[in-house]
């Protein structure tokens, strides 16, 4: 039989806390060499350019009516193209959003981690 206290003590809470980061730990240094490494495209320069098009933001939003990414990721990357003005102002909002996205899955998904006890 199988004892749930057990499984669901503190000692178990700490090891899978301790696997997810370094699962989050590994991925960001995988995804950190691939972006530094990654040719930027097409579609993804037309985003930034729509980002930084028109002198205010409102003026930015007016001309992104049809486009498929929504008016946040244009905001992000404003924002980032303002604090660092530089096109890789456009690599630190994908690897951002990209990492706030893993944490999320990481700590919140309910995967079946019993094994690494």
């Amino acid at each position: 039989m199988i004892d749930l206290k057990s499984i669901y003590s503190d000692t178990g809470v700490a090891h899978k806390r301790s696997i997810a980061l370094a699962m989050l730990v590994a991925w960001f240094g995988v995804v950190s060499v691939l972006v530094w490494t990654h040719l930027v495209w097409g579609d993804e320069v037309r985003a930034l350019s729509l980002a930084l098009q028109g002198d205010t933001v409102f003026a930015m939003l007016k001309g992104l009516h049809g486009e498929g990414h929504p008016a946040i990721w244009y905001l992000l990357l404003r924002t980032a193209h303002a604090l660092v003005p530089h096109p890789e102002a456009l690599l630190l909002v994908s690897i951002g959003v990209a990492t706030v996205a893993m944490v999320i899955f990481v700590l919140r998904a309910p995967l079946a981690c019993q094994f690494w006890l």
